[in-house]
């Protein structure tokens, strides 16, 4: 956060006791895109540039913070990141790794600028010990990500230097400070049972009211048994007491800034609090003070020995990224709403956490983080923030920044066609979870809001509805996680606050209230088209993906689809495990991945299009039709190429017939002999796969199968079938949070382009 407009006798800030140069101006002449002035080397890029430094000297244990200082010549504002790369720079878990910023520092134009990063604001891949064994440095610069074109830009370096600080215990606001900015009255808006009953006006502007069923944030608020966004074990609360967290044992004070994995999700989680909400769940269900106790603990640690950043946004840090305050801020209105009020919960704590909330507060009032779920996320947290803890005279500047942000947010990442632009759905999820949030509290309070937290949220929320499988579990577009993902729980809130009976099928799964009654969805924007079939006993779906890449967590799956038939999903996206380099990382976001055709087996590369490319609605380029006998979509892509890197087009359609089967038509342009590559990327419940050459795959389970055949053209074809492979590294989807060995089948024809390709699929039943 910045240095808060409050007297400094309030607040504590680091204490500088050395530092040293670690790059000088000169140190830079031998790299290409810096030119050397007497007092200060001038850089020059465009869009995104990475420069190289090396140290003076490379063991910076004894420092535990860099500061940067360079002028922006240029008139637009610049994103500045540091990477320390450790050692060999290969991220491992024997201690070498990557240590990086976030690259989200702003450098102002026109003026001398002193960038701080702070130890506390660095991530890592792999495992590094410290900053002992610094081989060089990365110095990134980045013009605004969303620009129409890659901006141009000139930048002075001064010098970077190492910097020893002494960093106080949190938290910096002392308990006079707190004094200071508290409400000596509290206004209407208070977070109290008995302010509970009044909701916001109507859209419209009438003065209807509507009496909430739950509290906020209360035991009886189905939101608290909505799982948390990651795909890390989730222990139950005896073994959480035991010291077990997302799968680590770890020691009873917790190493907030530890990495036992090496992965980069593990502490960013840890740090925002999620294992909480399982000891407040069992507190609520059995009584358990244990697990009360364990909560004011893990509070009182975690606010004492991770003291926000001073002057810095938090950069990649576990600890005060601002996507990690956002969401420790939500679990923390849990505490809030159902252990405050109980006789054991201390004044001390209460102190530290209001003391510590406005430090989360003002982190999120000074920066922003990534320019998608992110800044949504953030947004939210900060308006609920102000509604929840309205005894901060602050407080109501949060919420209405918070609403505010908002607002600007979703016209900007909401396609007209209700869907998220990153086209994900755990962040399609993650967003709409957190605008409702926001409702939930203020209709609770009685603070009004604009449109978009009424029907645009509303068809968001029916949008995440019509792309869910039969079984009740996701489809994983682009990052989303393991491809089972459930967000049933988060439809118990939506049903209520919408008064949706389809809602309620959802959240129930089947139990209570009325099915949808859609059987066909276009989504012309996003792209996003679900075919669902009409006979209850045998359920056929099929989803289609003929829209863009998606703004950001971009898989290069063009033109593809996915099938569910009676009660498996059989072909499918295989969702993603972890974000950290990995192998398997790479590839699930592979297109090779993916239900998809290639042309000589080459990758389509939609993450490195221009965002403002990656987001353009595909309404030109989707047709769609329900006729009496048939359901269909087609959409074109023309980012297929060949292996000589020529441009090919690809027109693909789904269609179900009959309410029968499915009938999948290709038509491939271009010159000249090629190999066109299918790619059948089925789930963990297909047990095997057999090939009945030349033009047939069946897939099998205990129960039933899936036939898919090929009708046309009629030249023969080699089939590859893989299961679990390591070399080649094929055949795995993403299964709650773990990758499991599936089948993945590529069928390779050797034709003449043009061509046209038609399959079909089909499942029955198995005779034993």
């Amino acid at each position: 956060m910045k240095y808060p407009d409050i007297p400094k006798r309030y607040f504590a800030t680091d204490l500088s006791l050395f530092r040293s140069e670690l790059v000088k101006h000169g140190d830079l002449q031998t790299v290409k895109e810096i030119g050397s002035e007497p007092s200060h080397a001038v850089i020059h890029g465009k869009g995104k540039i990475s420069l190289s430094l090396i140290p003076r000297f490379s063991n910076l244990e004894s420092y535990n913070s860099l500061r940067l200082t360079l002028i922006n010549r240029s008139e637009h504002l610049i994103l500045v990141g540091l990477n320390l790369i450790h050692g060999a720079g290969v991220p491992q878990k024997d201690g070498e790794g990557i240590s990086f910023s976030g690259g989200r520092e702003f450098l102002y134009p026109g003026r001398l600028c002193c960038l701080n990063f702070p130890v506390e604001s660095f991530g890592a891949y792999g495992k590094p010990r410290g900053w002992e064994n610094i081989s060089k440095i990365d110095l990134i610069f980045e013009t605004e990500k969303f620009a129409a074109a890659p901006g141009e830009f000139e930048i002075e370096f001064r010098e970077l230097e190492a910097v020893k600080r002494l960093v106080p215990a949190g938290p910096r606001l002392s308990q006079d400070g707190l004094e200071h900015l508290l409400l000596k009255e509290m206004d209407s808006h208070s977070f109290s049972k008995t302010n509970f009953s009044p909701s916001s006006p109507s859209p419209n502007g009438s003065n209807a009211r509507r009496k909430t069923s739950w509290v906020p944030f209360s035991a009886q608020d189905p939101g608290l048994y909505v799982e948390p966004p990651h795909s890390f074990p989730l222990e139950t609360a005896l073994e959480i007491l035991n010291g077990k967290i997302m799968g680590q044992s770890l020691p009873s004070g917790i190493p907030w800034h530890a990495n036992p994995t090496g992965e980069l999700e593990w502490p960013h989680f840890l740090n925002r609090h999620h294992f909480l909400r399982t000891l407040i769940q069992d507190y609520v269900t059995t009584g358990n003070k244990s697990s009360m106790q364990m909560v004011l603990n893990v509070l009182e640690d975690w606010i004492q020995n991770c003291p926000v950043p001073i002057n810095s946004n938090g950069g990649a840090g576990p600890t005060w990224e601002t996507l990690t305050v956002a969401w420790r801020l939500r679990e923390w209105f849990w505490v809030k709403g159902i252990l405050w009020n109980a006789e054991s919960f201390p004044k001390a704590v209460k102190s530290l956490m209001l003391r510590s909330v406005w430090e989360h507060a003002r982190s999120l009032m000074d920066h922003q983080g990534h320019p998608n779920n992110w800044m949504i996320v953030e947004s939210a947290a900060l308006a609920c923030a102000g509604m929840i803890f309205p005894e901060l005279k602050q407080a109501n500047r949060w919420v209405e920044t918070g609403i505010k942000r908002l607002a600007q947010e979703h016209d900007r990442q909401f396609f007209d066609d209700s869907s998220h632009f990153e086209i994900s759905t755990l962040y399609h999820a993650i967003c709409i979870h957190s605008i409702l949030e926001v409702r939930i509290v203020a209709e609770a309070v009685g603070v009004p809001l604009p449109l978009l937290f009424y029907e645009p949220l509303e068809k968001s929320f029916q949008y995440l509805m019509d792309i869910a499988r039969p079984d009740f579990t996701w489809p994983s577009i682009n990052d989303s996680g393991s491809f089972d993902r459930d967000y049933c729980q988060l439809f118990a809130r939506a049903a209520h606050i919408f008064n949706r009976s389809d809602f309620k099928w959802v959240a129930t799964k089947g139990i209570k209230g009325e099915p949808p009654n859609r059987n066909f969805c276009c989504f012309p924007d996003s792209g996003i088209c679900v075919i669902k079939g009409t006979e209850k006993k045998e359920k056929k779906w099929g989803l289609f993906r003929a829209g863009p890449a998606g703004a950001f967590h971009v898989h290069n799956d063009v033109l593809s689809i996915e099938i569910f038939d009676r009660k498996f999903p059989w072909l499918v996206d295989p969702g993603i495990t972890k974000y950290a380099p990995d192998p398997l990382t790479s590839k699930y976001r592979s297109g090779l991945f993916h239900n998809i055709l290639t042309v000589d087996g080459v990758e389509p590369t939609r993450s490195t299009a221009r965002i403002s490319e990656r987001i353009k609605s595909v309404r030109d380029k989707i047709q769609a039709f329900e006729k009496e006998n048939s359901i269909a979509v087609f959409g074109v892509s023309h980012e297929l190429l060949d292996k000589h890197g020529n441009s090919c087009s690809l027109e693909r359609g789904l269609v179900l017939y009959r309410n029968s089967f499915w009938v999948l038509f290709e038509h491939v342009s271009g010159k000249g002999i090629h190999d066109i590559v299918h790619n059948w990327q089925f789930s963990h419940h297909v047990k095997s796969v057999r090939l009945a050459e030349p033009f047939k795959i069946i897939a099998s389970n205990e129960y039933s199968q899936l036939v898919i055949e090929k009708l046309m053209p009629d030249e023969p074809s080699k089939f590859d079938t893989v299961r679990g492979g390591i070399n080649p590294l094929r055949g795995w989807v993403s299964v709650g949070g773990t990758d499991k060995a599936s089948y993945s089948v590529r069928c390779k024809t050797l034709i003449e382009l043009p061509a046209l390709f038609c399959w079909t699929i089909h499942g029955c039943w198995n005779s034993n």
